[in-house]
């Protein structure tokens, strides 16, 4: 489920830079230009998106697209730029990939060393499960859970960081059911912390 333009304007007082791994078919990134960023940089393992993306967006000098895997990809954008920007992950990929891209993306940030980009974790759930019932998965993972949770690896890159999970539900699409996103914030957003 793609983010909304509504959600990146949530990070915009903050920083004009949007970083995404796996870019798709493009929404994050349209996403990102209309709310205003003024660079855009993307990255998809598959060819046939990075393909279309490419023709969608070639009019637009400020959005920037590569074809490759995202860790080390997301490692060499992060040192170019050196500054916060917020970065938006998947939590689980492209059907071509043996495993998650997420795993790699947080190896990548941890690397990097900066603890004040604003880290979007998209997919974390396929089913029916309520706000109450993510916050609270949400919370075991961090009390209960292994090194291999998302929340407990996101927390990694920044101990610090405020924990959301946000409905990322778009009336655009066909979803009937929620769409959570997790967010890891070094600034107190106000929205619902986990």
């Amino acid at each position: 489920m793609p983010i909304s333009k509504q959600e990146l304007g949530w990070f915009r007082p903050h920083t004009q830079f949007f970083v995404e791994c796996g870019s798709a078919g493009g929404q994050g990134i349209q996403a990102a230009i209309e709310a205003g960023y003024e660079q855009i940089y993307s990255v998809d393992i598959n060819p046939q998106c990075f393909k279309e993306c490419q023709e969608r967006f070639r009019k637009h000098n400020h959005v920037h697209l590569t074809h490759g895997d995202c860790g080390t990809w997301l490692a060499d954008t992060l040192n170019t730029l050196n500054t916060p920007c917020v970065v938006y992950l998947d939590a689980n990929g492209w059907s071509g990939e043996t495993e998650s891209p997420y795993h790699a993306s947080i190896a990548a940030l941890r690397r990097h060393g900066r603890r004040d980009h604003f880290v979007i974790v998209d997919d974390m759930n396929h089913d029916n499960s309520s706000r109450a019932e993510m916050v609270r998965d949400l919370q075991r993972s961090l009390s209960e859970g292994s090194s291999q949770d998302i929340v407990r690896q996101l927390v990694s890159v920044n101990p610090d960081y405020y924990l959301y999970i946000e409905d990322s539900h778009s009336v655009d699409f066909a979803y009937t059911y929620p769409s959570w996103i997790l967010i890891g914030s070094p600034v107190d957003l106000g929205l619902y912390r986990v």
